[in-house]
């Protein structure tokens, strides 16, 4: 079986498994709304059907709304393992 993250997640809220706060987004613009409102710093997490996301740059640590838009755009143009990232 193969699942995007964002899938297995909620797999395991539907059996009241704990997992991290996340949102799902398909857009630099709706990553730059979600870091708006959250005011915090947070994680980009490519979602691709492949593992290596980490060590090919498809996740990020971000402190801010202004760098969350921006490593969203780079994000979204990328391909990892030959998958392009919509989400």
């Amino acid at each position: 079986m193969r699942l995007y993250e964002y899938e297995g997640k909620e797999l395991f809220a539907k059996f009241n498994i704990p997992i991290p706060e996340g949102r799902l987004a398909a857009s630099s613009r709706e990553v730059e709304a979600i870091a708006t409102e959250w005011n915090k710093p947070i994680v980009l997490k490519s979602q691709v059907l492949t593992g290596g996301r980490g060590k090919a740059g498809g996740v990020k640590v971000v402190e801010n709304t202004y760098d969350a838009k921006a490593v969203a755009e780079k994000l979204f143009e990328m391909k990892i393992k030959g998958f392009p990232v919509e989400k």
